[in-house]
């Protein structure tokens, strides 16, 4: 009987180690936000990594999203947020962008312990 027991222990110890390890994430569609999706494109992957840094992912390409995440974008090859963020024309000031804010408040609870949500 005690000879099934560490194979299973390991077994779970294994499974946690790489839940622990996973960086938390969430799919967020054009379709859940509607007039107020503020991207170019019409769904993303919001990432939580490391020390707070929250990235987009869209089109194969990853792009950062706060500041922190902006200040290791060059160390880490993340595109411009500028790139995907849609502009607002009924703002009356060409190249203004929609607000992102609903984004900033799904990122947040995505990455509860991000102290940078600076552009």
């Amino acid at each position: 009987m005690n000879t099934y027991i560490l194979p299973i222990f390991v077994g779970c110890l294994s499974l946690f180690s790489v839940l622990a390890s996973a960086e938390p994430s969430v799919l967020i569609k054009r379709i859940e936000y509607g007039d107020k999706w503020p991207l170019k494109v019409s769904e993303a992957t919001l990432e939580c990594k490391d020390a707070g840094k929250i990235v987009i992912k869209a089109n194969g390409k990853t792009y950062w999203f706060n500041g922190l995440a902006n200040g290791a974008a060059k160390k880490n090859g993340w595109a411009n947020l500028e790139d995907i963020w849609a502009d607002d024309p009924n703002f009356g000031i060409p190249g203004a962008k929609k607000n992102i804010e609903p984004i900033f408040v799904r990122a947040r609870s995505l990455c509860p312990f991000s102290p940078s949500f600076g552009r």
